[in-house]
């Protein structure tokens, strides 16, 4: 470098060589956290973020881990500590423990967000947006009644009385086919509103004896009109036993005869009214066998004759009397139609009144609006008005509309004004109205334009008569000076300087605008899409309305609206009374009890009315208290460790017996697959009640991607994880999308959590620590930057989560082997030795690394047994796992000597962080302290997991340095490996110096010396006792310098260690 004072320049040229510095003792510590969790400043933990998910970070200070993680998160509910919590943050506690003897780990979170896996019996949701409308038809009264000649008015609401008509709401497209209600929906008499239409026209389904019985027809429509009888006959008349008298004659509207025949009773009469073709007039024989007119012609009542003899008296109707249509009617509760016999409008029995005022079950809508600072729904007041003027007079009788306040709500009666069932809501905007066109440079033709203007004013509730405009000019000031001095109070128009034509309504009124003679309004861009422009929706107006009452979205549900959530959320559904089971019966996957006879020969509709019966004890009866029967299915629940249990009852040996659950070949097996939501296709999975267990036993609906029967016996069973509770769930947008036949809803929650090897699903707590296994594997075997050389870390450890194990010790090998891998036995792995012989030297066969069993053999990987008790960041009491000791106790060792000294021992094996060594009793949940005596000690080595003991006068002390070297060699100790481990590293910073150097003797030399040196270092440090570094033509022949290649050769003697 150059050191340059006034005059003089003194320059120095480095031409030392040396080995690098060895780096510290560094970790790289896997972990799962929540998301977006906030930090002691309270802003969101940087590192925590989903975008972060899968890096990884270089943290120096137990603040920054803080500052980027957060706390480390433990449960304590009602004040006891919850050991074992599946969600407890163990790494991240080790990585703070870690940080206070050391400045350097490596972090790596996670694509997992805890906070999904706590224990929900909600589904989750995505955010409601700011202002969302929704309108509640749980505690919405419609007020819809319907008449009765004989009895009055009757409220048709959503439930009601055997047999009563019910009012059906429609949300759902799959319900509507050519614009009505699918003919499957309701049943004859009732009622139904589409709210899958903005103008939420209001249905009935014909009911006999109409020959259009089960025809869904508009309430207020000429097809309504001519489904209920304007006049039913008092008389039965049966032609075969009481026939009318022959060649008696009646008419019909003054025009049309009908002469009774030869054994004439209703059904002929009726018949030959028909064949009339009267119009508007038909007729049908009701059940009894009376006389029934139809009569639709809303302006002309039926009217009689008797011309010869009486067949209309006979008939039971009155001659002297006019029988009008039904009628439609919207008003107040104070405004009772008049459709009373004795009254001025009789109408028929059918006719509809639209209470729109809520006394006495009058309409009352329910609408609610979001607000997303308090997290709540606010109810709104929103009165029925006929039209927008009469809203405006309503609400603002003095100024016409500018008092109205933005948000105000309120519900049109009769949308189309032609005497229909509909009802559209709106919400305001505040100010003058406005539109703008969007033709900015404007531009008329020849000759005369015109158009027509309509206005509300102050004052009244009625739009005024149309105003016609006209003009000859081409400009657009011609338009304006036009509209301008029509002389239409409070509503002119202006040139905006863009060049775009505006009209104004000065007190926030409406403006009907209808164009005419060679359509001005379209030339400068006042179309239906203007903003604040819409089209008329009354029948057969071609008008447009300037208006602040705006159309608006809103949500129709009795359950509160939510988002879907988004695409990836996990929910731990953790209800431990609802597990839906199949069958198979041979021809496909059936409800349980939809099966008479399945391969044992039960009869499995007798089983229990409410499903598998759950229970912590066997049962005796079922859960309506009858007599078990065969085939009732029992899941137990006395031990979430050993679960799932299943047992099915033999009532003729009068036992349970328990079913194989790893069985998916015989006929008494059982699959563990998802298989439906519900018991149809058409279920919305995030806003439509969760379908009961009940209502599956009889449903034989299963979902697209449900698993083929015909893979298994006839009799196996199918435990649906899709529906049933104590698994993990995710939820996946567009999961039916392609396959044939595609449901209604594609969206669906998935099981996340899986099944084991034997293919049992993972269930309860294991279900949510397989989803972050998975989740942890995916992050480490994903990472590009944890192979990176240039994250120099030689430790490698998932606190809490041996199931790692193969996946460090892959990332170790692409790493080229410079770390050392550290792996915890399971927390609640008791401490008896057969336990501990089983697990360590993995006699249950198990096929991973994890609770079953210690499966990896591998020279630079350490396992170490019990687990820790210490304390949380808020003094809490926490089971910590082994990993959290050691990490820290080696980082000391480091410290107080080199990586080739054991960590292990009084010197350097002492633990600091813990209090007490024990395991989690699996039933109890209860921590258990044990000390790790000689017998276990001699049980764990055999094993080679490395005991922690506690011992006497010494405190907790790490008591064995083994790897697991799958043979006996000097590497099967821990000191061993850790120091092939420094040497690889140091190894490989001394070679990358002579890249690109000439392949000659002075070059070996210079490598030779340097390893050399590197080497008696250690040797002094008590590493090795004896050396030799091969560096020369011996092992680097020509052809191995012709293909760029330098070998050096070492051989080391290692120190034993006591």
């Amino acid at each position: 470098m150059a050191l340059i004072s006034p005059g003089v320049q003194v320059t120095v040229i480095d031409e030392s060589n040396y080995t690098p510095a060895a780096a510290g003792t560094v970790p790289l510590v896997v972990v799962a956290t929540a998301q977006d969790k906030t930090n002691p400043s309270g802003d969101v933990a940087e590192y925590t973020t989903a975008a972060n998910a899968g890096k990884v970070f270089l943290v120096t200070s137990q603040r920054e881990l803080i500052s980027k993680y957060g706390k480390p998160n433990f449960l304590v509910s009602e004040g006891t500590p919850v050991h074992g919590y599946e969600l407890n943050e163990y790494g991240l506690l080790a990585a703070y423990s870690a940080l206070g003897v050391s400045n350097a780990a490596y972090i790596i979170r996670a694509d997992v967000n805890l906070d999904e896996l706590s224990s929900s019996l909600t589904r989750p949701a995505g955010a409601v947006a700011n202002n969302t409308l929704w309108l509640d038809t749980d505690n919405t009264s419609f007020g819809v009644f319907q008449w009765n000649s004989l009895t009055g008015f009757t409220a048709i609401k959503a439930t009601g009385a055997s047999g009563a008509a019910l009012l059906y709401t429609i949300t759902d497209g799959a319900y509507i086919s050519a614009n009505k209600p699918v003919s499957s929906l309701g049943k004859p008499g009732d009622y139904a509103i589409d709210a899958t239409d903005i103008t939420n026209p209001v249905f009935y389904k014909i009911a006999a004896p109409s020959p259009d019985a089960g025809t869904w027809v508009e309430v207020g429509s000429e097809d309504w009109l001519a489904a209920w009888p304007a006049v039913v006959g008092s008389t039965a008349r049966v032609g075969a036993t009481n026939p009318l008298t022959q060649n008696n004659q009646f008419t019909i509207n003054g025009t049309d005869t009908i002469t009774i025949g030869s054994a004439w009773g209703a059904a002929e009469v009726a018949t030959a009214i028909n064949a009339a073709t009267i119009t508007g007039v038909t007729a049908a024989a009701t059940t009894d066998h009376r006389l029934a007119i139809y009569n639709a012609n809303s302006g002309t009542p039926l009217s009689f004759s008797e011309d010869t003899g009486n067949p209309l008296a006979d008939l039971g109707i009155d001659p002297s009397l006019t029988y009008a249509c039904p009628a439609f009617q919207a008003s107040k509760h104070t405004q009772v139609p008049t459709w009373g016999a004795t009254d001025a409008d009789p109408r028929p029995t059918g006719s509809v009144w639209f209470k729109t005022s809520a006394p006495n079950n009058g309409a009352n809508f329910v609408i609610k609006r979001y607000n997303t600072a308090s997290d709540s729904w606010t109810e709104l007041t929103t009165p029925i008005y006929a039209t927008d003027a009469a809203a405006i007079y309503g609400l603002d009788p003095v100024s016409g509309g500018l008092t109205i306040a933005a948000g105000k709500t309120y519900v049109q009666s009769d949308v189309h004004e032609d005497g229909t069932f509909t009802f559209k809501l709106y919400n305001r905007k505040a100010g003058v109205t406005k539109a703008t066109g969007s033709v900015t440079s404007v531009t008329f033709g020849a000759g005369t334009k015109a158009f027509t203007v309509a206005t509300t004013a102050p004052g009244t509730g009625t739009m005024s008569s149309a105003t016609t405009v006209s003009f000859t000019g081409t400009t657009a000031s011609d338009f304006v000076a036009a509209l301008n001095n029509a002389g239409i109070a409070h509503v002119s128009a202006g040139i905006e300087t863009t060049g775009a034509i505006s009209i104004i309504h000065s007190t926030g009124g409406d403006i009907e605008l209808t164009d005419s003679t060679n359509t001005p309004l379209n030339t400068i861009g006042i179309t239906s899409t203007t903003a604040g422009v819409r089209a008329s929706d009354a029948t057969g107006s071609s008008a447009l309305v300037l208006s602040n009452w705006l159309e608006t979205t809103y949500t129709v549900s009795g359950n509160e609206p939510a988002a879907d959530p988004a695409d990836g959320t996990l929910w731990y559904y953790n209800s431990p009374t609802e597990y839906d089971i199949l069958i198979n019966n041979g021809t496909g996957w059936k409800g349980y009890q939809n099966v008479i006879a399945d391969s044992r020969g039960y009869d499995l509709s007798q089983c229990d009315p409410a499903g598998p019966i759950v229970s912590a004890s066997e049962p005796t009866e079922q859960s309506d208290g009858t007599q078990l029967s065969s085939g009732d299915l029992w899941i137990d629940t006395a031990n979430f460790e050993d679960f799932p249990k299943i047992y099915r009852w033999d009532g003729a040996l009068m036992k349970w017996n328990l079913i194989d659950v790893t069985d998916q070949t015989t006929s008494d097996g059982i699959v563990f697959a998802d298989a439906r939501w519900g018991a149809t296709g058409d279920i919305d999975v995030v806003v439509d009640d969760i379908p009961t267990i009940k209502n599956l036993l009889t449903s034989d609906y299963t979902d697209p991607d449900c698993p083929s029967y015909a893979l298994y016996p006839r009799g196996t069973l199918l435990f649906n994880t899709r529906r049933s509770g104590m698994n993990v769930k995710e939820f996946m947008v567009d999961h039916f999308a392609s396959y044939e036949p595609t449901p209604a809803y594609t969206n669906a929650w998935v099981s996340a959590s899986g099944n084991d090897a034997q293919g049992v699903a993972y269930l309860g707590r294991k279900a949510q620590r397989n989803v972050i296994v998975e989740k942890l594997v995916a992050a480490v075997s994903n990472s590009v930057e944890a192979t990176e050389e240039t994250r120099n870390f030689n430790l490698m450890v998932a606190p809490g989560y041996p199931e790692l194990t193969s996946t460090l010790n892959q990332l170790n090998v692409n790493r080229k082997e410079t770390a050392f891998v550290l792996v915890d036995s399971p927390l609640r792995l008791a401490s008896d030795s057969n336990t501990l012989d089983t697990w360590s030297r993995n006699l249950n066969l198990a096929t991973d690394d994890g609770e079953a069993g210690f499966v990896s053999y591998y020279e630079y990987m350490a396992g170490y047994y019990p687990s820790g008790y210490s304390r949380d960041l808020d003094g809490n009491n926490a089971v910590v796992p082994a990993s959290h000791m050691v990490l820290r106790s080696i980082i000391r060792s480091d410290q107080k000597s080199y990586p080739w000294f054991a960590p292990a021992g009084l010197r350097r094996g002492t633990v600091d962080n813990a209090t007490a060594i024990g395991y989690i009793d699996g039933q109890t949940g209860e921590f258990q302290s044990i000390g790790v005596g000689n017998n276990l000690r001699d049980v764990l080595y055999n094993g080679k997991v490395n005991p922690i003991s506690v011992l006497t006068g010494s405190g907790i002390t790490i008591y064995g340095q083994k790897t697991r070297s799958a043979t006996t060699s000097a590497l099967d100790r821990v000191n061993v490996a850790r120091l092939v481990v420094y040497l690889r590293r140091q190894l490989d910073l001394i070679a990358r110096q002579y890249i690109f150097e000439p392949n000659d003797e002075i070059t070996r030399k210079e490598i030779k010396n340097q390893i050399e040196k590197e080497l008696n270092n250690i040797k002094v440090n008590r590493g090795l006792y004896d050396y030799a570094v091969v560096c020369d033509t011996s092992n680097n022949t020509p052809d191995r310098v012709d293909r760029n290649e330098l070998w050096e050769i070492g051989r080391a003697s290692c120190r034993e260690r006591v």
